[in-house]
Parts: C-alpha cells; sequence; structure tokens
C-alpha cells in the first residue's frame, strides 16, 4: 500500500523522537532529586523542582498555534520539531558551564530557570510529534506505531534516570551534559533526514482567542470529563508523593550516584 512506504523511516523517527522527549523527563523526575540531594540541597528546596515540569501540563493552551503556524508549507511539523530540539540542545549547553554545586545553590533560581525552558520545549517538540504521528499514522499502522512510541520514550526516560545518575558518577556533570547533546545532535540528524509529506490544507476557521477560549470551553464540557480529571490527578499525585524523594532517601542513606542508577 502507499501508506505503508514511509513506515519504517516514520517508525525509526518517532521512535528517536519519543526518545529525546524521555531524556528530559527521567532527568528531572528521576535524576535531578538525586543529583540536588548529593549536591547538599535541603528536601523542602528538592520539592520546588517539580515546579519546572509544569510546561507539560499546560501544553494544550499552545498546542493549537503550533498544529496551525506554518501549516501547509513543506516539513511543517519537522521544523517545529528541529527547533525545539536545537532549543534543548543550546538549554543543556548552557547548563553546562555552570557546576552543579553552584546550580544547586546559589544558583538555583538559574537553574529552576534553565529547566523550565528546558520542559517548555520539551513539550513543545511533544506536540508537534505527536501531530505528526497522528497525521501519517494509519490505521494499520498505528498499532506498531504506538508501541514505538511508547517504547521510545520509556528507554529515553530509562537513561535520564538511571543511566545518567551512573554517567555522572564516572563522567562528571559537565561530560554527562554533553553526551547528551550528543545524544540529541543524532536525533537531530535523523529528523533532518526525515522527509515530512506535504500536507493539505483543509478550510479551517483562524486561530483567535475567541476561537481557543471556545474549543476549551467544549473539552472540559464533555460527559464525565471531571471524573477523569480526579482520577488523573490523584493518580500523578500520589505518584509524585511516593517517587520523588526515594532517590534523596537514598543518598541519606550514603548510596553512591552509581548505586543509585543502577537501581532504575
Amino acid at each position: 500500500m502507499p501508506a505503508q512506504r514511509p513506515a519504517p523511516a516514520l517508525f525509526v523517527t518517532l521512535g528517536v523522537l519519543y526518545f529525546a522527549q524521555g531524556l528530559p523527563a527521567g532527568l528531572l523526575g528521576k535524576s535531578m532529586p538525586a543529583l540536588a540531594r548529593d549536591a547538599g540541597l535541603s528536601p523542602e528546596w528538592i520539592g520546588l523542582l517539580a515546579l519546572p515540569a509544569l510546561p507539560w501540563a499546560l501544553k494544550f493552551l499552545w498546542a493549537p498555534w503550533v498544529d496551525r503556524w506554518g501549516s501547509g508549507k513543506p516539513n511543517h511539523r519537522k521544523r517545529w520539531i528541529l527547533a525545539c530540539v536545537f532549543a534543548v540542545m543550546l538549554v543543556l549547553a548552557i547548563t553546562a558551564l555552570f557546576p552543579r554545586e553552584w546550580l544547586f545553590g546559589p544558583g538555583f533560581a538559574l537553574l529552576v530557570v534553565l529547566l523550565f525552558l528546558l520542559n517548555l520545549f520539551s513539550a513543545t517538540q511533544d506536540i508537534a510529534t505527536d501531530g505528526l504521528a497522528t497525521r501519517l499514522l494509519t490505521p494499520d499502522l498505528r498499532g506498531l506505531g504506538n508501541s514505538i512510541q511508547v517504547n521510545g520514550y520509556k528507554i529515553g526516560m530509562i537513561l535520564g534516570s538511571g543511566a545518567l545518575l551512573i554517567m555522572v558518577g564516572r563522567w562528571g556533570w559537565q561530560g554527562t551534559l554533553a553526551s547528551l547533546i550528543v545524544a540529541l545532535v543524532l536525533v537531530a540528524l535523523v529528523v533532518w533526514r526525515f522527509r515530512e509529506p506535504r500536507e493539505q490544507i483543509k478550510p479551517r476557521r483562524p486561530v483567535t482567542l475567541l476561537w481557543w477560549r471556545r474549543q476549551l470551553t467544549l473539552f472540559w464540557w464533555r460527559p464525565q470529563m471531571a471524573v477523569w480529571l480526579v482520577i488523573l490527578l490523584g493518580y500523578k499525585v500520589g505518584d509524585g508523593f511516593g517517587t520523588r524523594m526515594i532517590k534523596p532517601f537514598l543518598v541519606d542513606r550514603q548510596w553512591s550516584l552509581e548505586a543509585i542508577g543502577r537501581l532504575d
């Protein structure tokens, strides 16, 4: 079938893109609390490291603009993705300029800003990547495509958590961030080689604040939406309480970063 011809390249591209998204998720949610405690940051301040993940919860606010701006032009979503990947690399490069002890001490405010930007660009990349997958994965490809998406993300999150802690223990802070940048360069090369088919533009209303507000209203007033919101919030809050402080506790118990990384 003609729709299946780009499938191998599409599967590889989606796999590496979701892998790239898993890296900051693992870094922020799993590695960062252990790194912070190892650098001497108190548990009260470690809890604030969850705030930079806010863009993931709020990405629906700017998703319509990512979907529309540039649509109809060649490589619409590819250009968004590449811009976000390079922005993440820039944030990592800036972060690598500062010693870990300084960032988790006097430079904590700068660290929070850098982590916020890291999540902002990663969440925006996720919008474009999901749009690419939704558009190009035909019904006969969605089963395998979804498996590749999930596994790519999980592998990236594992490397961004356990493997990163091992690397910091062996290579140091700057060396580990440099290795992440190299990995993202390889991701960018894969995306750059992918030829995104041109999208045919259907007549659509322009994205305005009034249109955007109406879409949000329609979404939140769906039947049983309040029940699902309570379930999702309860799960994520419980998961956050149950896992975020485990690694700082292990640091206090004299576990090395490498040992904590192997635990993942």
